[in-house]
């Protein structure tokens, strides 16, 4: 039996062929000194990579002005994060925006949170 090398395309070597492999770089939240931030979510985001420099709360739902809830919603240590969302997680409605909300669980300065959609 032999081995035959096989080059792997872009999408297949980063595996991502299921959600297309085209990411996009946000602009890094600023989350210094407990300003919450709000990032809206392309609509044809399947996959969101959050990497936080600090302890966080997320909370993701369909309104900009949504506070983040601290008894409550989710929160992360510092690290890398990989969110899926799955097609139809808007409900009947397709074209409604998404929005990633962000905040330090311990404010401390200089510190942002940065994102990458595919």
């Amino acid at each position: 039996m032999s081995l035959q090398k096989r080059v792997l395309s872009t999408q297949e070597a980063t595996s991502l062929g299921a959600y297309g492999g085209n990411w996009r770089a946000a602009t890094p939240l600023d989350i210094s000194n407990a300003v919450q931030a709000d990032f809206a979510i392309d609509l044809s985001t399947n996959i969101l990579v959050i990497n936080t420099e600090s302890e966080i709360y997320i909370n993701i739902d369909d309104a900009a002005s949504t506070a983040i809830v601290t008894a409550s919603d989710m929160k992360l240590p510092r690290g890398i994060y990989s969110v899926q969302f799955p097609k139809g997680i808007q409900g009947a409605d397709p074209e409604i925006q998404l929005h990633l909300h962000v905040l330090q669980v311990t404010s401390v300065a200089s510190k942002e949170v940065r994102l990458l959609e595919s």
